[in-house]
């Protein structure tokens, strides 16, 4: 691991990503009804992401495209467009493991590949904690979704953009064949908080530079060249700052009902 200046890493990190991870139930927040919010005839475009921690397909916690595991497969099976229309958009997509299914107001998943698939046979299980399987849909219309409901716990939908929402598996999904799931999207915003007064939420930092790290998502830890999970932290949501001064002094985070609030406490003459 390279070693970086602390200066050059503190006005880096004003850009970094923070990862929240709340420990709620989007099932009892949502107000969903059945109004068109992707609309047939619009064009899509799906490719793949995998995140491993730990595990079978493990990446060292960074999130790399799928072609990187099947470097010498068609790139029409990993990447693939349709326009949204009554059938399933996306058949056996990934060389054979997904029906991907996208209607006006759901994105449905079944699984297709088989037990001894010659593809996936040695990746069945329960993904494990720190290993996601993200699934970027991009529209060449704004989709319109502003909430969502997920059949599966494990399963999450983020809103990235107007035009782009990505489908994340994660721990606790059963990845065996039958293996199936359903979104229903939304243009209602949330009726309650999404967030609730006494949950845990967990706080963890990455970054991923041109020039600092290659281009690679990076854990904080190892660019201060500090313990692993060290620079993590975990707290219940309260009526207050639920996270002072995180990241050695960077920023204080306000997490309330429906907002994440970013406060830069650190000064121009921080020593980090």
């Amino acid at each position: 691991m390279k070693n970086y200046k602390y200066n050059t890493l503190f006005f880096a990190l004003i850009i970094a990503a923070i990862s929240l991870v709340s420990c709620s139930n989007d099932d009892d927040n949502l107000d969903i009804t059945a109004n068109s919010v992707i609309e047939t005839g619009t064009g899509v475009a799906i490719k793949n992401t995998f995140q491993g921690g730990v595990g079978p397909a493990f990446t060292d916690g960074a999130e790399v495209p799928i072609e990187v595991f099947f470097p010498d497969a068609d790139p029409t099976a990993l990447s693939a467009t349709a326009t949204i229309e009554d059938a399933v958009e996306f058949p056996s997509y990934l060389l054979g493991l997904y029906d991907v299914d996208i209607d006006e107001n759901s994105i449905n998943f079944q699984m297709t590949a088989q037990t001894g698939d010659a593809t996936y046979g040695g990746f069945f299980r329960t993904i494990e904690a720190g290993s996601f399987d993200r699934y970027y849909l991009t529209f060449d219309e704004p989709h319109n979704v502003k909430s969502f409901t997920s059949s599966d716990a494990a399963v999450n939908l983020r809103i990235d953009s107007d035009n782009v929402l990505v489908v994340q598996i994660g721990e606790g999904f059963v990845f065996q064949p039958g293996a199936s799931f359903s979104i229903t999207v939304s243009e209602k915003e949330p009726i309650t908080p999404q967030v609730l007064n006494g949950e845990t939420v967990h706080v963890r930092n990455t970054f991923q530079g041109t020039e600092i790290t290659d281009g690679i998502e990076e854990k904080i830890e190892d660019l201060f060249g500090a313990p692993a999970g060290s620079l993590e932290a975990s707290t219940t949501i309260v009526e207050g700052v639920e996270f002072p001064s995180y990241l050695l002094g960077l920023y204080d985070i306000d997490i309330d009902g429906n907002s994440i609030e970013y406060t830069l406490v650190a000064q121009a003459d921080d020593a980090n």
